[in-house]
């Protein structure tokens, strides 16, 4: 595992298939080829500490891409539209597609990956329905590829990462197709609503970053779900706060600031205009219905 040596950074830079910057904060590890009688031939595998100008842009035939995003915030820009990836989100480009992603400027992403080619993973690819294109939020996949990046320090021969790196591989793709990327526009926009919960990610942001004005996102998301992106977070941010006064003892203020509510008092007072009692009046009104289902299970 190491870094691009300077020859290798300046051989990229004038590589007329690749575009890519921001490579400095990269470590990798490539793989020498002995014998093509292999399920798959890893072409890298890698770490990437994200820095603002890391941009990647590829021609189609190089090698398919497969990441997952510890940290931060990257963008994949596919035919259907720009997808915004976050901690937790894979996403895979095959070989036969543009590849171009990049890190957020103000929170550059930090990933791990693998590029390969194989022809086992394309008849996978194929029986699953999987086209050049798979973007996914699927965090229990990130044991699977620290354990990728592993085998990065076994050997510098494929023969020998190989066989792991491709059963490794089919396990995420297995587990990713059952949790798609939503295609649609205001699909997208409920993810990136969804994602937003635990923040204090405005609804403007959230059009700025699908590069598409707040008025436009407005009214295709409610034309799909029959309410306003504002109204729908609102509910969401209210039903984690209920699950947190149930089921946690974290005080009022802190769950207010984990919601993204800078000021408890207008955390409170929104609370209670939606749910008719305040967060504490409806703690204890859930802590009184837990007391009484407990008594009552006690007693049968």
């Amino acid at each position: 595992m190491r870094k691009y040596t300077k020859d290798e950074m300046q051989k990229l830079k004038t590589l007329p298939t690749q575009h890519l910057t921001g490579l400095h904060n990269e470590m990798l590890s490539f793989f020498k080829v002995n014998t093509e009688k292999v399920p798959m031939m890893v072409e890298s595998i890698g770490l990437t500490e994200g820095t603002a100008n890391y941009s990647v842009y590829r021609t189609p035939g190089n090698a398919s891409i497969l990441e997952y995003v510890l940290s931060g915030k990257g963008y994949v820009y596919t035919d259907a539209g720009v997808y915004t990836v976050r901690e937790g989100d894979v996403y895979f480009l095959r070989e036969e597609t543009i590849q171009h992603y990049a890190a957020d400027a103000k929170e550059p992403y930090t990933k791990l990956w693998i590029n390969f080619n194989s022809t086992v993973i394309d008849a996978a690819l194929d029986s699953l329905g999987i086209g050049n294109v798979m973007i996914a939020h699927a965090p229990d996949c990130r044991h699977d590829f620290e354990k990728l990046y592993s085998l990065a320090n076994l050997s510098p021969n494929n023969e020998d990462v190989c066989c792991e790196a491709t059963l490794t591989v089919l396990k995420i793709l297995f587990s990713v197709t059952k949790i798609r990327r939503p295609e649609t526009f205001a699909e997208r926009v409920r993810a990136e609503l969804d994602a937003a919960v635990y923040s204090t990610v405005s609804i403007g942001e959230i059009a700025v970053n699908l590069f598409v004005s707040r008025q436009h996102l407005t009214r295709e998301f409610k034309k799909a779900f029959g309410e306003s992106p504002y109204h729908y977070l609102l509910s969401q941010k209210l039903d984690a706060a209920k699950g947190l006064l149930k089921q946690t003892n974290l005080s009022v203020k802190v769950i207010a600031i984990r919601l993204g509510f800078s000021d408890e008092n207008y955390f409170s007072n929104l609370f209670k205009s939606k749910i008719k009692m305040s967060p504490t009046q409806y703690r204890k009104a859930e802590n009184m219905i837990n007391q009484t289902n407990n008594m009552n299970g006690g007693g049968v």
